[in-house]
């Protein structure tokens, strides 16, 4: 992971090298390095105790988790904690109602707010998520 590393992706206190390997073995990452590596590193640690994200820096989500209110709140959280800024934003807030493709988020950065519209376009098979600003 010397290539990772460097761009500051490293696994948290912790996490060992058995906690990558109980997922997938050493042959699955030797096959793609790169692709399941950062994959993974973006997830949490699939045993217990739950909740251990393997790497603060990198981060894989399905934006189909977006369903609910305060979800898009969660999202900002986890990329300003990400980017190592994790008080950079305030009153931040939003607001998601999937059936009438209704979705908002607020904050304020440097004590300027800003709101952005979110138009989702849902189907039978997935939904995308538009960012219009």
């Amino acid at each position: 992971m010397p290539k990772l590393a460097s761009a500051g992706i490293t696994l948290n206190e912790s996490i060992t090298v058995e906690n990558l390997l109980y997922s997938f073995s050493r042959q699955d990452y030797e096959a793609k390095p790169f692709d399941l590596l950062v994959f993974i590193l973006g997830t949490e640690v699939e045993r217990e105790p739950w909740g251990r994200p393997f790497c603060s820096r990198a981060w894989n989500f399905d934006p189909e988790c977006i369903v609910q209110t305060g979800d898009y709140v969660k999202i900002l959280q986890r990329l300003c904690k990400i980017a190592d800024q994790p008080n950079v934003l305030s009153e931040v807030e939003d607001f998601v109602d999937i059936e009438s493709g209704i979705a908002w988020l607020k904050y304020k950065v440097d004590n300027i707010a800003r709101t952005w519209p979110i138009e989702q376009y849902i189907d039978q098979w997935d939904h995308n998520i538009q960012i219009h600003t």
